[in-house]
């Protein structure tokens, strides 16, 4: 099982606050876990279920197009979009997130551009994304 440790960094007693591989499955289901050398160590269900098993041990340059802002020298976090044109158009945006050895990227489904008929709910995770309809008023 992998899991993940970031500084949490919240108030004065900062710590590490750490996520289980079913938490990231959970929150983030379409995030992706890769080594300092760009391989795809792991992803979530959603990209699973889209993109297969295949796509781990690819280096994430030659699956995605990866595009980050200039966020200044040393930025740890930054924001980053994901996007693979073929053979499905999927596009990924949210936060990669540099710890030791990986670099996570903590992204969600772009339903503006994505083929929103081949997602499904469980694709945007706890947060909801996007996806129409997804969320409705409480009266």
């Amino acid at each position: 099982m992998m899991a993940w440790h970031a500084n949490a960094g919240f108030g004065a007693g900062s710590g590490d606050l750490a996520f289980s591989e079913a938490d990231l499955d959970y929150f983030f289901p379409a995030h992706l876990i890769v080594d300092k050398s760009w391989r795809i160590l792991a992803t979530g269900p959603s990209l699973r279920r889209l993109l297969g098993e295949e796509i781990i041990g690819r280096d994430l340059r030659a699956v995605f197009t990866v595009e980050m802002p200039d966020q200044g020298s040393g930025a740890r976090n930054r924001d980053v979009a994901l996007t693979m044109e073929h053979p499905r158009g999927i596009r990924l945006r949210g936060a990669c997130v540099e710890r030791e050895d990986r670099v996570a990227f903590l992204v969600g489904h772009d339903p503006q551009f994505d083929d929103t008929a081949t997602l499904r709910e469980e694709d945007f995770g706890v947060n909801g994304g996007a996806k129409p309809g997804r969320w409705a008023a409480q009266k």
